[in-house]
């Protein structure tokens, strides 16, 4: 998946990075940026929203190993490569 920012001033896309990496199963360099050969995120279905402050994020469901359990993960996109991180480690993303 490509990562942009809005300039909202240009009208633009910002392209940001190729990612995010999949840490948890990956044997990359765990840097968060999907490079040639690693794993990187796909989504079955990826939303993307806009709080009131302004944040955006990335909603998207996640696999589990439990069978009939659904998990959903949100990457704050202003982030950039932290948002693979735990919001408790200085990162975006959050995990249900």
């Amino acid at each position: 998946m490509g990562v942009f920012s809005v300039d909202v001033a240009g009208g633009t896309l910002k392209a940001e990075f190729r990612g995010p990496e999949e840490i948890e199963r990956s044997n990359g360099n765990h840097n968060g940026v999907c490079d040639p050969g690693e794993r990187c995120f796909v989504g079955s279905h990826v939303d993307t929203l806009e709080d009131s402050a302004g944040i955006q994020y990335l909603v998207m469901n996640a696999e589990t190993s439990v069978p009939c359990e659904v998990s959903l993960s949100t990457y704050q996109l202003n982030k950039g490569i932290e948002m693979n991180k735990q919001i408790e480690l200085g990162g975006g993303r959050k995990r249900s």
